[in-house]
């Protein structure tokens, strides 16, 4: 299994060319944009939680934390991805 710090680049990636509800993955400056979701995503997929737990997490972060409305399928569609990279 791999450890939380291989895992964080490739999912730091994953939200900014798949996920990116703001827009900003191809914006050089906004690169960090989404880190302080990576770590919490990380943990969730290196510790084999649910696709569905990934999933309400990217929700959660898409609503309460970004004010925007909830994309269920875009989220279904990352959480799948981030899953698969470990």
């Amino acid at each position: 299994m791999k450890r939380i710090f291989p895992v964080r680049g490739e999912a730091k990636q994953v939200l900014l060319r798949d996920w990116d509800p703001i827009g900003i993955g191809r914006e050089d400056a906004a690169k960090d944009e989404y880190d302080a979701y990576v770590t919490r995503i990380c943990a969730l997929i290196v510790q084999r939680q649910s696709v569905e737990e990934v999933i309400d997490y990217l929700l959660w972060a898409e609503t309460e934390q970004m004010g925007l409305p909830a994309d269920v399928e875009r989220a279904r569609r990352v959480a799948g991805k981030l899953v698969q990279l470990i």
